[in-house]
This record gives structure tokens, C-alpha cells and sequence, in this order.
């Protein structure tokens, strides 16, 4: 299941945005797979005009997952700041 999470939520952040915008997306794996990671080459290479902010990096730590989902959902609102991330995800 948590496998899951990572592409679910990926897609779900870009079904949010209507077609005549663009998104900033946040991708949330939980683990270093190569599956997940061609998944997200691909994504990042036919999502055109979608724009992958940030890549955090569960490593398998489900209470760390949560806690970067909690700051993916902080920095997402609309009154949060407009840059992504910070030491704890790649981009």
C-alpha cells in the first residue's frame, strides 16, 4: 500500500490543477525504486507544462513519510511561502 502512495499522490496533486494551468508538483516516495524512479522520468518527461517542485524521500519510514506529507500539504496552502522543501528532499 505504500508503495502506492508515492504515484497517487503525484497524480492526484496534478488532477487538482485545471487543464489550462500548470502545477507545481511534490512527489512523495516512499522508498528508492527503480520502478518509481523511471515512473517519475516518465512523468516529468509527458506531463508537459506540470513543473515537479520536490522529491522527498520516504526511505521506507512510514512516520517520516507522514511528516513530509504534512510539509508538502503546509507549503502547499495558499498562504504558505512559495518555495519548496527544504534539507530533507531532493529536487
Amino acid at each position: 500500500m505504500l508503495k502506492l502512495l508515492a504515484l497517487a499522490l503525484a497524480l492526484s496533486l496534478t488532477v487538482m490543477a485545471s487543464p489550462a494551468a500548470a502545477a507545481r508538483v511534490a512527489v512523495l516516495m516512499s522508498a528508492k525504486v527503480s520502478e518509481y524512479e523511471e515512473a517519475l522520468k516518465g512523468f516529468k518527461e509527458t506531463a508537459a507544462g506540470h513543473q515537479v517542485a520536490a522529491v522527498y524521500d520516504m526511505d521506507g519510514d512510514l512516520d517520516r513519510g507522514r511528516k513530509q506529507l504534512a510539509e508538502i500539504e503546509r507549503r502547499s496552502s495558499p498562504i504558505s511561502s512559495s518555495r519548496w522543501g527544504s534539507g530533507r528532499c531532493r529536487r
